[in-house]
């Protein structure tokens, strides 16, 4: 059975829970219909993309006194007629405000919501509907694939913002087995141990920073990886910096992500690592499911497309990068790492990525020169953004990052706030969250 994963951006979610919560004259419990689109990944896993929503309206409940009110045909007609125009996923969404916990969906809410998402299901065969239950602090989500008889529960709903919102509807309510190994990180919360080992983690670039992120992984517990280096491990120009590799791998010339399929292998033997000795523009399928990616890449353009397909598929990004400049002596070295949010902040709002940077490089395309690189800073900025990464899944810190931008100064050793972040727009508008999600030709 193919499992189906739901992002929702947080933005989003905050602009329902607002509709949701208006009172009515008489029913206690509004709804309303949340739209995105479905794409399935190489492992047949269904993710949905939900970026839009229209609310019920006023006039289009109907009093009854079995549950308080019901919504009429006139308001299902309105959600199927702009679900079939735009060939999208729908999902019926409402509020249960009086639950703790992970919230559950009634009789009532099953029997009704199933007769509306098999119909919708007809209608757009191509896409994933379902219902979606919230509550003040966790979701719940069921939902039915074209050709299916019966609803199934979703496998993860992430809400996606300064911090990973994560349900997991098939997992009970009691806190997870923990295993000695991290007995020492118990206090990242009471269910990190599972949630960490059930979250997939992408890596573009697998030399110098890249390779100590993965290693980090690996040793905190995470087991799903889509890796991507096309390159292969040489004496002369890696074994100075990409940690894990040895003499042997470059004297058989073995690709960077052989080497770093291993190092996860050799802690978590049956960990899933996708990806390949390629280009992560071919592995498109793949970085799909991802829940947060790392770039380590050495281009502007690089940076700008990743930094496009994550927002796309509702993806958190985070992106580190460093250089020596030895133009002029003393040397400098220097750094930086940066968080990209869906709805906020992205590398052009941070002036990282600007036209100009672009056509500088565009211009000179096709000359290749070995940069300075060594190896402690890469770990400084990858221990860095590693520790950005875990208060984004389990919030250990209480601190609303947003979007992170920090500076790294490697002559005297400091990370701070980039200067620019005092400067730059909170709400990105380069990346409208309306237009993620794939394109739909």
């Amino acid at each position: 059975m193919s499992k189906i994963y739901i992002r929702i951006p947080q933005q989003l979610l905050d602009s329902i829970l607002l509709d949701l919560r208006r009172p009515h004259k008489y029913t206690y419990e509004r709804v309303g219909f949340c739209y995105g689109h479905s794409v399935i990944t190489s492992l047949n896993e269904w993710v949905v993309i939900l970026n839009e929503y229209k609310p019920v309206k006023d006039e289009n409940y109907i009093k009854t006194s079995l549950v308080g009110a019901r919504i009429n045909s006139a308001a299902i007609t309105e959600g199927f007629q702009f679900a079939y125009s735009n060939s999208m996923s729908l999902f019926h969404i409402h509020l249960h405000d009086f639950e703790g916990g992970r919230p559950e969906f009634s009789y009532d809410d099953l029997s009704s919501g199933s007769e509306i998402i098999e119909s919708m299901s007809s209608f757009v065969n191509t896409q994933i509907h379902g219902l979606i239950v919230l509550n003040k602090n966790s979701c719940n989500a069921m939902a039915l694939i074209s050709g299916d008889s019966e609803l199934q529960k979703a496998e993860q709903i992430t809400v996606v913002g300064a911090k990973l919102n994560l349900s997991f509807p098939k997992w009970k309510n009691t806190v997870a087995n923990r295993n000695n190994r991290y007995s020492r990180q118990l206090f990242l919360g009471k269910n990190a141990e599972k949630t960490i080992s059930n979250l997939k983690i992408g890596v573009v670039g697998l030399s110098g920073g890249g390779s100590h992120i993965v290693q980090q992984l690996a040793h905190i517990g995470f087991k799903k990886y889509v890796l991507a280096d096309p390159d292969i491990i040489n004496d002369d120009s890696n074994l100075n910096r990409v940690v894990g590799a040895t003499i042997e791998d470059a004297k058989k010339m073995r690709s960077k992500f052989a080497v770093f399929e291993r190092l996860v292998r050799n802690l978590h033997p049956r960990a899933e690592v996708l990806g390949g000795k390629k280009r992560w523009e071919e592995l498109f399928s793949d970085f799909k499911s991802c829940d947060i990616i790392f770039g380590c890449l050495d281009t502007v353009i690089g940076r700008r497309d990743l930094e496009n397909f994550c927002r796309r598929y509702l993806i958190e990004y985070i992106d580190i990068g460093m250089g020596v400049e030895t133009s002029a002596k003393p040397f400098s070295m220097f750094g930086q790492i940066q968080l990209s949010i869906p709805g906020h902040p992205c590398l052009m709002c941070n002036g990282f990525i600007t036209d100009e940077s672009l056509k500088n490089e565009a211009n000179n395309y096709g000359q290749k020169t070995k940069r300075p690189q060594v190896v402690w800073p890469n770990g400084i900025l990858a221990s860095t953004a590693i520790g950005i990464a875990m208060d984004l899944i389990t919030n250990w810190t209480s601190t609303n990052r947003e979007a992170e931008y920090l500076s790294y100064n490697g002559n005297d050793h400091t990370i701070s706030d980039h200067l620019m972040k005092d400067y730059r727009k909170n709400i990105c508008p380069h990346y409208p969250i309306s237009e993620s999600g794939p394109i739909v030709l």
